[in-house]
């Protein structure tokens, strides 16, 4: 059986943003600083459930200029 569509948009987020050697969190982390709100799953990527990305950003209207500027990693 393949991969549940939550699987495949976590999988497709990870090799797309994802970077262990840059030491900006985990790939959930990673993946709610995505500054890419034209990507299709942009509005339903995973994020972390605590920590300072759990409360990400999830409506590209509702996005501040300094979040798309912000390094990956930093909170």
């Amino acid at each position: 059986m393949g991969l549940s569509l939550r699987a495949a948009i976590d999988a497709k987020c990870k090799d797309c943003i994802y970077d262990p050697e840059c030491g900006g969190g985990t790939w959930r982390e990673q993946v709610a600083q995505c500054s890419c709100p034209s990507c299709p799953f942009w509005s339903v990527r995973s994020g972390p459930r605590s920590g300072p990305w759990q409360n990400y950003p999830t409506d590209p209207a509702t996005v501040t200029r300094e979040w798309f500027t912000r390094a990956v990693g930093r909170a």
